[in-house]
């Protein structure tokens, strides 16, 4: 799902990637082709270079340049992950 929001998120103007969150250095490295997804397609590798990366969730929740977060995780991780995000805003 992450390279589908990806692809929304390019047609936003004024909008880019800012990190990336994994425990997968794969994936972190933008190999996202082992991902089949909900869509019923293969993965692909997306560049990652000019975005940070992190292990963890709180660490990119931590960085003061981080102003959203865009879920892309199984659906039952969406509600820590949320609430995570929610608490951790100074907004």
């Amino acid at each position: 799902m992450g390279s589908t929001h990806l692809q929304a998120l390019q047609k936003i103007p004024h909008a880019h990637l800012a990190a990336v969150v994994s425990n997968d250095p794969v994936k972190l490295a933008g190999d996202l082709s082992a991902i089949q997804g909900n869509l019923d397609r293969p993965g692909e590798k997306l560049d990652f270079s000019g975005v940070k990366k992190y292990g963890k969730l709180e660490q990119a929740l931590a960085d003061d340049e981080i102003e959203a977060v865009d879920l892309c995780l199984p659906t039952h991780l969406h509600e820590p992950a949320a609430i995570a995000a929610l608490v951790s805003s100074p907004r």
